[in-house]
């Protein structure tokens, strides 16, 4: 065995996977290298975004990414699946609709069929990709229940139905999609998600004291449940706004103040969940494409969904009664993270603007409040 350079044995190991998946000891043999220089060039080649890995039993196996632009089906934002993606998908489908129908005796709809591929695809380590959405994790692809989906039979057709029959075992006791999204959302152990659910529950509550203390709560809760990222801080500002806005219209209406301005306050959130579900989404595929494909996919939309939401925020400053308070400095900055905590003696101006610019400095959220005896 020669030693290779690296441009060599790159040409090797890419000549290798061009017959399909091979593990490491695969192209170690068929490059004529050894198992580390192996590693380490598929490693490479992976992190360039050129390969894909998937595990059968205890073997990792790699195998050479197909052209992105391929288009096949029906996909949410028009994102490309490569053919393959494409025939694992139809066949994730058809099992599931089979084993679905066995267990229950009707065809699975489509919040029970995305719910079940996710946890299959999960289970078996697939490379299918799912993300995030409005409704919990799902494919890029819709399911039509009408449609006969056409499929090569995957090598690997035996490990994924075991999968497949487990996950609907998972699910199939679900009675309505409000118990399927919650026990995904709880086996995930997505705050944010559960939270959403529990304050989709303003169109319907009476806005009694109690209630509109615990929806104060769920509000700032909601706040630090949305990740943080460095290319969401624009999402992370109007969503911010958004909160503090309703925040200050539940504190300074009584119930019959917030029962006029419902439907607001609703719709509000229907266009901030909008935006939010589809920076998750965007965020949760980026482990199956490359930053540009999903920025010429998703961007504009976001943008779009964006300047609705500051719509929004303007209708609900016209639902607050006018507070006469003391004017402060950084006060409007102030309002986007304070929420419903409360110092516990009253802040003086120099306080407030102290606070602000701690914030600035972006420190601890949890510290700064603590350190100026906010609960």
């Amino acid at each position: 065995m020669k030693k290779k350079g690296s441009n060599e044995l790159i040409g090797e190991v890419f000549k290798s996977l061009k017959s399909g998946s091979k593990s490491i000891n695969d192209v170690a043999s068929e490059a004529d290298t050894n198992w580390e220089s192996a590693r380490n060039s598929l490693e490479l080649l992976k992190s360039l975004g050129l390969l894909v890995e998937s595990e059968e039993g205890n073997k990792r196996l790699f195998r050479l990414k197909e052209p992105s632009r391929v288009y096949e089906g029906d996909t949410l934002f028009g994102l490309p699946l490569t053919k393959e993606r494409n025939n694992r998908i139809s066949y994730l489908f058809m099992r599931i609709r089979k084993k679905w129908e066995e267990s229950t005796g009707f065809f699975p709809n489509k919040s029970q069929m995305q719910k079940v591929l996710v946890k299959a695809v999960e289970d078996c380590s697939l490379d299918v990709p799912v993300g995030w959405y409005k409704f919990g994790m799902i494919s890029v692809r819709n399911y039509d229940p009408s449609i006969e989906y056409a499929f090569d039979m995957p090598a690997d057709s035996v490990r994924i139905d075991e999968c497949v029959f487990s996950a609907v075992d998972f699910y199939k006791d679900c009675r309505n999609s409000t118990e399927l999204k919650n026990r995904q959302y709880s086996s995930k152990k997505n705050q944010l998600y559960l939270l959403k659910e529990k304050l989709s529950e303003i169109a319907i509550i009476r806005f009694t004291d109690a209630n509109r203390s615990m929806l104060r709560q769920l509000l700032t809760e909601f706040a630090f449940a949305f990740p943080l990222r460095d290319d969401n801080r624009d999402v992370v500002n109007v969503l911010n706004t958004f909160l503090a806005s309703v925040i200050y219209v539940v504190k300074n209406n009584d119930e019959a103040g917030l029962d006029a301005c419902r439907s607001d306050l609703s719709a509000g959130f229907d266009v901030l969940w909008d935006l939010t579900a589809t920076y998750m989404f965007y965020d949760s595929l980026k482990a199956f494409y490359a930053k540009d494909v999903l920025d010429s996919q998703f961007r504009e939309d976001i943008e779009c969904k964006k300047s609705v939401v500051l719509e929004h925020i303007s209708n609900l400053e016209g639902c607050a009664k006018p507070v006469l308070e003391e004017d402060f400095a950084d006060k409007k900055f102030l309002d986007s993270f304070m929420g419903i905590f409360q110092p516990k003696e009253e802040m003086t101006v120099e306080a407030r603007s102290r606070l602000a610019e701690e914030f600035r400095k972006n420190k601890n959220r949890s510290n700064v409040f603590r350190e100026h005896g906010i609960d």
